[in-house]
């Protein structure tokens, strides 16, 4: 019986070698004072009466009740002095664990009061993560290389249903953990532990501490598995609060940053709203203007040819004199029948149009600037491609080349008017989704209040007679026909214009 009670730990034994032997000892010496204060006062006693020897005893023992009630509680406290000192550090601790919310200063917390208090060496804490279903190391000290347990752990799962704790050397002896007893030692031994001390909370265990040899060299006693035991229940709540506090600044956290995604995208939406209603905008006033181009340009048609042909019958029989006047006639006369040329090209429907067909960009540009490029030479201009590898792109070639020449004039206009050496630069690329032509020049640029106008029909900023304003309109009316967008970066300071077709 002795051996099961101190093998299995069934009462602390030091507290009943305190309660005999040595509160025996203390106690003989404790009344040694009350003895010799006996001996000494024994000649008050009158040997030969009795009711005096009877009075004398009386009252000595009257003097050791009282005597010996004065001593006992210090004799008492003398010996259950760690019991009193456990008890008033969980309550110490309990009043700390309140203004404790951050995770890891709470661990480091319990750890550091059981190092200074239990004299524990090596100590671990797992706590539960939910996402993974593992019990994941926390904090370790006096220990490395700490690996995470699954919570269907045999040991781990036996543990929360015990909900109690146990001891290492001990637990194996149970007869309910003798079909894992093998992962029990596992345990044991890859925490380096001697103590698990569980921390369930409504059924369910959220952590678990370690606690391995004692600096000491002595074993766990009974006060001290009672006091992990009572310091099992506020640790308990106090990592769930503080689990829960973490849990939702993550959270926090995460909605701050999906906030930030959120205003973003909505900045980046608005932006791209804002843009095509201005497409459409843009492209409901070419529409109108289209429905009129086409009617006016049929109507001053035929009265523009009865005025070329008279004036050419005119020549055939004008004097010498009269020859200025009627060239200035078919000259004015031929220029307005380019002009409505380009408004009958502009007002032009796509079902009038060639079917689309799968056009290689690259050759458009290789084209248009063989056409151009000995003009441009003569002019001063330096014409550079940059032809990337692009897939062909569903269209009609010759309004491809159409839209392209647009831009190379008004590049090479907006170089001529900056008399400088100037530059133009084509370049294709493949973009995400698009294939994106770009003709870059060192001109004048152009005005920002100007930008938002040069896709509107008739505008320029050309001297009259120079330009008719139908280029860009043409252009941006060919390049929707195309499922295409045009955009400008351009800045007079900067005197840099670049122009962007994605098709």
């Amino acid at each position: 019986m002795a051996y099961a009670i101190i093998r299995y730990k069934a009462m602390d034994i030091e507290t009943v070698i305190h309660k005999t032997l040595m509160w025996l000892a203390t106690t003989i010496v404790a009344i040694i004072p009350f003895a010799a204060l006996v001996y000494g006062t024994q000649w008050l006693r009158d040997p030969r009466s009795a009711w005096s020897s009877t009075a004398y005893f009386l009252g000595a023992s009257l003097a050791f009740y009282f005597y010996f009630r004065a001593i006992q509680p210090r004799l008492d406290h003398l010996f259950q002095r760690q019991h009193a000192n456990l008890v008033a550090l969980l309550t110490r601790f309990s009043v700390e664990l309140t203004h404790l919310k951050n995770l890891r200063d709470l661990l480091q917390s319990f750890a550091r009061m059981l190092r200074r208090q239990l004299y524990v060496r090596r100590i671990s804490v797992f706590l539960l993560d939910e996402k993974s279903f593992e019990f994941l190391p926390a904090i370790g000290k006096g220990i490395r290389n700490l690996k995470p347990f699954p919570a269907s752990h045999p040991f781990l799962a036996w543990l929360e249903q015990k909900d109690a704790v146990v001891a290492g050397n001990l637990v194996g002896a149970d007869p309910e953990v003798q079909t894992f007893k093998a992962e029990i030692e596992d345990y044991f031994r890859a925490t380096q532990a001697q103590v698990a001390v569980p921390f369930v909370l409504g059924g369910k265990m959220i952590g678990v501490a370690n606690l391995g040899r004692k600096a000491n060299l002595r074993p766990y006693g009974a006060v001290e598995f009672q006091f992990l035991n009572q310091l099992r229940v506020p640790v308990t709540i106090a990592f769930s609060n503080s689990m829960r506090f973490e849990d939702i600044r993550e959270l926090s956290e995460e909605l701050k940053r999906w906030n930030v995604e959120l205003e973003q995208r909505v900045q980046e939406r608005t932006r791209e709203l804002v843009k095509t209603q201005e497409q459409l905008v843009q492209a409901e006033k070419l529409a109108t203007l289209g429905t009129l181009a086409g009617g006016v340009a049929h109507e001053i048609n035929n009265p523009l040819t009865a005025v070329l042909t008279n004036a050419q019958i005119l020549r055939m029989s004008a004097r010498s004199d009269e020859i200025d006047s009627i060239s200035l006639i078919e000259e004015g006369a031929k220029r307005c029948q380019g002009i409505v040329q380009k408004l009958m090209k502009y007002a032009r429907k796509t079902a009038e149009e060639a079917p689309h067909k799968a056009v290689d960009l690259n050759e458009v540009v290789r084209g248009t600037c063989a056409l151009l490029g000995f003009q441009f030479q003569q002019e001063n201009i330096q014409l550079e491609m940059k032809l990337g590898e692009v897939p062909p792109v569903q269209g009609i070639a010759n309004e491809l080349e159409q839209v392209l020449t647009n831009l190379l004039v008004n590049a090479r206009d907006a170089v001529l008017a900056a008399k400088n050496k100037g530059y133009i630069v084509i370049e294709t690329r493949k973009t995400q989704d698009t294939v994106e032509l770009s003709v870059k020049d060192n001109g004048v640029g152009i005005p920002k209040a100007n930008q938002k106008k040069i896709f509107d029909p008739f505008f320029t900023t050309k001297d009259v007679g120079s330009g008719t304003g139908l280029g860009l309109a043409v252009s941006f009316g060919i390049l929707k026909r195309h499922n295409a967008t045009i955009s400008v970066d351009s800045s007079p300071a900067k005197a840099r214009l670049s122009l962007f077709a994605s098709l």
